[in-house]
């Protein structure tokens, strides 16, 4: 079990009340839940855009990594869940952004095809391993 001083809570209220941790820091291994397209009020930003809907996240996370003191170049796995593959494709271009911006390379990854997300509207939800 993660002690509180591991923990790293984006949306501490909706996180506490919801029972879990946006980041758990490891020793030098950052272990980030999965992000979807939110506000602080949980309002999904994007509905029906996979790209503003990766963007945003990547956006988000990146702002989880550098809490930390790490970027996308940290990453060293990262799981995609998205309600439907076919249109990541679109999704794919602000993923490659994201990670040009930072001056990454594209860590290791898997995407799969989910029936649903934490909020119907959701397209896509990511989370990441990254290493100091």
């Amino acid at each position: 079990m993660a002690r509180a001083e591991q923990a790293f809570h984006h949306f501490p209220d909706v996180e506490r009340a919801l029972g879990y941790s946006q980041a758990i820091l490891a020793g030098d291994t950052l272990y980030v839940s999965g992000m979807i397209s939110v506000d602080e009020t949980l309002a999904i930003i994007g509905k029906d855009d996979i790209r503003l809907q990766t963007a945003t996240v990547y956006g988000i996370l990146e702002q989880v990594l550098a809490h930390h003191g790490m970027s996308l170049r940290n990453v060293v796995k990262e799981t995609l869940y998205l309600t439907d593959l076919g249109a990541f494709t679109v999704g794919r271009e602000a993923r490659e952004a994201a990670y040009e911006k930072a001056g990454a390379y594209p860590s290791a990854s898997t995407a799969v095809e989910v029936k649903a997300l934490f909020s119907p509207d959701a397209m896509i939800e990511i989370d990441m391993i990254a290493v100091r």
